[in-house]
C-alpha cells in the first residue's frame, strides 16, 4: 500500500499536525504502508532551511519539500500542483493533512480528478476558533470549495477527537468519518523518569527555580492557547503565595508574544513566569521531567499532543473542556477537566501545588492511559484499518 501525505509546511515549532505526520508515516510501515510526504518550506513567520525540489530522507520516509515564496500560512508553493499531478497516481490514496491551505486544496482536486481515494484531516481547521479568525474567506471557501469540492468527495475525515466531529457534523453532516487520536513517540524511554535527577538539573542551569514548585504550560504561543488566562491565575496566585514558577514555552508570531509578555511584565510578574522560547530535544524532555503539573486552558483544540505528550511524562495535567483529548479523559481520574473560568484554574493548580499525592496519582493516571490509549502500536493499526476500508 502506497500512501501519500499531503500537508502545508512541517516547521520543528508548527505543533501537533507536522509532529503527527512523520509519526504516521514511521508506524505504519509495520503494516506494509510505504509513506511520501509533500510538503513546502512554510513556517509561517519565514521559511525553514531544507533541500527544495528533492527527495529528503527524514527517519526512513522519502519527503519532498517545495518552496512557498509568499502567502506561507496557507502552504503556497506553485511546484505542488506539477509534483503532484505528475505523481499522485502513483499512490493507492492520499492522506491530506488540513484544508485551509493551497496544498490541501490542489491535493484533493487533483486526487478527484484521477479517480484516486484521499481522506482529509482538518486538523482543527474547522474549529469555532480557526473559523472565527477569517470569516468572510472561509465562509466562502466553505461555500465554494470546502463541502462540495472536499469534505464530500473525500473516502472519509479523519477526525482526532468528539469536537472535531461535532464541528464536522455542523460544516457537513454527510460526509464519511472515523475517529482516531493521535499518539506520540518514545513512550518506554518514559518510563523510568527521576524526577529528582532532573529537577536538580533544572535548578543547577536555572537557579531561580530552585526551590519553587514548576507550573509548565508548553505549546505555540498563540491567541487560541487561552494565556491571557493563564497570566490572570499567576497574578492571582502571586498575590497569595511564593513556591511557584509557570514556565511558558514555545514561539509564535512575534507581536503576540510581545503582547503575553507584555502582560506578565506590566503584572510585575518577573518572579513568576518565564518564558524560555522554543524547546526541543534534551531541554524539552527535561522540563517535562522536572515540572510538577501542566497548564493548557485552550480556547479551542481538535485534539492536543502537547498534552498527551505531558501525560506520558507522568505530569497531572490540568486543561479546557475545549481541548479535543478531553473526551477521551476522565474529569479527576486522568486531569483535571474545567471551565476556561479564571476561579476553576486558579484552584486547580492551588490544589495541585498543595498536595503532592494528588499530583502523583493524576500523574501516574495519565501515564498509564497514554501506554494503553495513545501508543503508535495501537493508533497505527486503526489508521491502517481506515485505509483498508478506503481503498478496498
Amino acid at each position: 500500500m502506497k500512501i501519500l501525505h499531503v500537508i502545508a509546511g512541517t516547521p520543528p515549532n508548527a505543533g501537533g499536525p507536522s509532529k503527527a505526520i512523520f509519526g504516521m508515516a514511521k508506524h505504519l510501515r509495520a503494516f506494509g504502508v510505504q509513506s511520501t510526504i509533500i510538503n513546502s518550506d512554510s513556517a509561517i513567520w519565514g521559511n525553514i532551511e531544507v533541500p527544495l525540489g528533492k527527495e529528503v530522507d527524514v527517519d526512513r520516509t522519502p519527503v519532498w519539500y517545495f518552496h512557498s515564496p509568499f502567502f506561507r500560512k496557507y502552504g503556497f508553493a506553485p511546484q505542488v500542483k506539477k509534483w503532484i499531478e505528475k505523481h499522485c497516481q502513483e499512490y493507492d490514496l492520499l492522506h491530506i493533512h488540513g484544508i485551509f491551505s493551497y496544498t490541501s486544496w490542489i491535493a484533493a482536486n487533483m486526487a478527484y480528478k484521477f479517480g484516486i481515494p484521499f481522506i482529509v484531516r482538518p486538523a482543527g481547521q474547522i474549529g469555532p476558533w480557526c473559523m472565527s479568525t477569517r470569516p468572510m474567506l472561509k465562509k466562502t471557501a466553505l461555500a465554494l470549495v470546502l463541502k462540495e469540492k472536499i469534505l464530500l468527495h473525500a473516502a472519509c475525515v479523519h477526525t482526532t477527537s468528539e469536537m472535531e466531529v461535532n464541528d464536522l457534523k455542523k460544516l457537513c453532516n454527510g460526509a464519511n468519518r472515523f475517529q482516531i487520536p493521535l499518539a506520540i513517540e518514545g513512550l518506554s524511554d518514559n518510563s523510568n523518569i527521576d524526577r529528582s535527577v532532573a529537577r536538580a538539573s533544572l535548578d543547577s542551569m536555572y537557579p531561580f527555580l530552585a526551590g519553587k514548585k514548576i507550573i509548565l504550560s508548553l505549546s505555540r504561543i498563540d491567541p487560541k492557547k487561552g494565556l491571557e488566562l493563564l497570566i490572570s491565575c499567576i497574578k492571582e496566585l502571586a498575590e497569595q503565595r511564593n513556591d511557584f514558577v509557570v514556565v511558558i514555552a514555545g514561539s509564535g508570531q512575534v507581536s503576540y508574544e510581545e503582547k503575553i509578555r507584555g502582560m506578565a511584565h506590566q503584572s510585575g510578574l518577573e518572579k513568576y513566569a518565564w518564558f524560555p522560547g522554543f524547546v526541543q530535544g534534551a531541554e524539552k524532555s527535561l522540563l517535562l521531567s522536572g515540572a510538577d503539573m501542566f497548564v493548557l486552558p485552550s480556547k479551542d483544540e481538535n485534539f492536543g499532543l502537547a498534552v498527551l505528550e505531558a501525560m506520558a511524562y507522568g505530569l497531572p495535567v490540568v486543561i479546557s473542556k475545549e481541548t479535543g483529548i478531553s473526551c477521551y479523559l476522565t474529569h479527576e481520574v486522568d486531569a483535571m477537566i474545567l471551565q476556561n473560568k479564571e476561579d476553576e484554574l486558579s484552584s486547580a493548580m492551588v490544589e495541585l501545588l498543595d498536595v503532592a499525592s494528588r499530583r502523583e496519582e493524576l500523574g501516574d493516571n495519565a501515564r498509564r492511559l497514554v501506554q494503553t490509549r495513545f501508543s503508535w502500536d495501537s493508533v497505527a493499526q486503526e489508521i491502517y484499518n481506515m485505509y483498508k476500508q478506503c481503498i478496498w
